[in-house]
């Protein structure tokens, strides 16, 4: 039976405005006042070539592991997606969620929500594209809203559906990328992953 992957900002965690608030904050500890309420103003404040031009390649990897780390300390603030968390306790074969935030700060935020998934791992375990990679083999399809997931299942030949409500890459971007499906709501995604695991 193949197994449905799930990613977990923007697909079951409305977090996109909690991860521009966790910039400006870090960016503030450095003397820089910003603005992000968009994700082109979140790629230009906070991408990896501004962190690279603020601290340098060597240094970039911290701060993106005290945005994770920002994330989770305030992981019990986000909003669930709950039609989204309906679609995963709907379908009846095994699910994992694979992130790129720290899994224990989602494990938080999920709270009885966790039971219904067989594994949860995060960036505690590795890069995400290392993780996708490992458990490729045992995937039907993938679930994100995230331009670079598609491009990394795209390379593992791993079938992926995008999800528009929280996407942290806005619709046309995820389009763009050709995913093998779009999700514009929960009927859509139920739709879109029993074609690919049934």
């Amino acid at each position: 039976m193949r197994t449905v992957g799930f990613d977990y900002d923007g697909v079951l965690a409305n977090s996109r405005s909690a991860a521009w608030n966790a910039a400006e904050r870090i960016l503030a500890s450095f003397g820089m006042v910003a603005s992000i309420d968009s994700s082109d103003a979140m790629e230009a404040a906070f991408g990896h070539a501004a962190q690279n031009a603020l601290v340098g390649v060597e240094y970039a990897g911290a701060l993106r592991m005290m945005h994770r780390l920002q994330m989770r300390h305030h992981a019990r603030d986000f909003e669930l997606f709950e039609d989204a968390i309906a679609v995963v306790a709907k379908i009846g074969v095994p699910r994992i969620l694979v992130t790129a935030a720290l899994a224990d700060g989602v494990v938080t935020r999920l709270g009885s929500a966790t039971r219904l998934f067989d594994e949860i791992v995060g960036f505690e375990s590795g890069r995400k594209p290392d993780l996708l990679a490992q458990r490729a083999g045992k995937l039907g399809v993938y679930v994100t809203d995230a331009v670079s997931d598609i491009e990394t299942c795209k390379a593992l030949a791993l079938p992926v559906i995008a999800c528009t409500w929280g996407t942290y890459d806005n619709p046309k971007m995820l389009a763009a990328a050709r995913p093998d499906a779009v999700a514009n709501n929960a009927a859509e995604l139920i739709s879109a992953i029993n074609y690919f695991v049934h």
